[in-house]
């Protein structure tokens, strides 16, 4: 398992984490979601213990890096960009390093078949275009069968076909019950790989959504025929709980318990509408309320 608490990063006087505090346990996918330059990279470096924390603990299955550092990085690999890759060495050259660094068990060729890389994998890094990159970057983290696996960005520069393929072997990472850490600014990708969102602002945690929670708030969009049922779909809500309203189209962020009523007072009424949205909120409209609204996360 993994526990940050209370960590702060100082560089050169210069805040930029300040007070981070979560836990994940085995068999959790968890996202990291912020603007560029809001801590998401030394907040992975930090757990991963390539920068030190100015203030706090991190964890790791039990165990700090003060007693227990060879340990740790015996059990962590952490997905940075490309240019942590040799360029004179190929693709499989880089497999079998982390496989003999790592001690790992897992067979190269089982990588390569899963992440479809036989066709340039013995070709030098030099080559590589930056999809093949980022693949070769995640068949690395996978070859290390690592518990806990912390990416920084790994969905970049890859096309659709191989987000659909790095997020599938993501999936069965879970299943088979690592912790996964990643950052990325591909939304609607993050709610459907994560169990749990954080997002930063400034350096700060300010936010964590978690899928699938009953006690979270839910989104109501109506899209009516008309507007003469407006002012009857506005009546449903409070001032605050009304996100946007126009003469035919209404959303609003309402407690959970309440959604039922409003489904119900809807069709009571007999209202005109053409669709009616319930779900959870995505990352995309929180990203959009904290980064983009009203500076109250700040």
């Amino acid at each position: 398992m993994l526990r940050v608490n209370n960590v702060s990063v100082e560089i050169e006087k210069s805040k930029i984490l300040e007070d981070i505090s979560f836990s994940a346990e085995p068999g959790e996918i968890i996202g990291l979601v912020a603007p560029n330059g809001s801590g998401k990279t030394t907040l992975l470096n930090a757990i991963s213990n390539l920068i030190p924390a100015s203030k706090g603990e991190i964890s790791i299955y039990g165990m700090n890096y003060k007693m227990h550092r060879e340990k740790i990085l015996k059990k962590i690999f952490f997905l940075q960009d490309h240019t942590v890759l040799y360029p004179n060495l190929t693709g499989r050259e880089h497999l079998k390093l982390v496989q003999r660094l790592w001690e790992s068990k897992q067979e190269c060729g089982a990588v390569i078949e899963k992440l479809s890389m036989g066709s340039y994998i013995d070709k030098r890094v030099s080559k590589y275009s930056l999809g093949m990159q980022q693949r070769l970057l995640f068949g690395m983290c996978l070859i290390s069968s690592c518990d806990l696996l912390l990416m920084d960005e790994p969905m970049n520069g890859l096309d659709p076909s191989n987000i659909k393929l790095i997020s599938k072997s993501i999936k069965q990472l879970r299943d088979e019950n690592k912790i996964v850490f990643f950052s990325s600014h591909i939304l609607n990708n993050v709610d459907e790989l994560c169990d749990r969102v954080i997002f930063l602002k400034q350096g700060r945690m300010v936010y964590e959504s978690r899928k699938n929670n009953p006690d979270f708030n839910k989104y109501i969009i109506i899209k009516l025929e008309n507007g003469n049922d407006a002012d009857k779909v506005l009546s449903l809500f409070k001032d605050e709980e009304i996100k946007n309203a126009t003469a035919n189209e209404v959303w609003a962020e309402i407690d959970s318990s309440k959604s039922s009523f409003v489904v119900n007072q809807a069709f009571e009424q007999d209202m005109k509408f053409k669709s009616f949205f319930i779900g959870q909120k995505g990352s995309q409209l929180i990203y959009e309320e904290i980064y983009e609204g009203e500076d109250k996360w700040g």
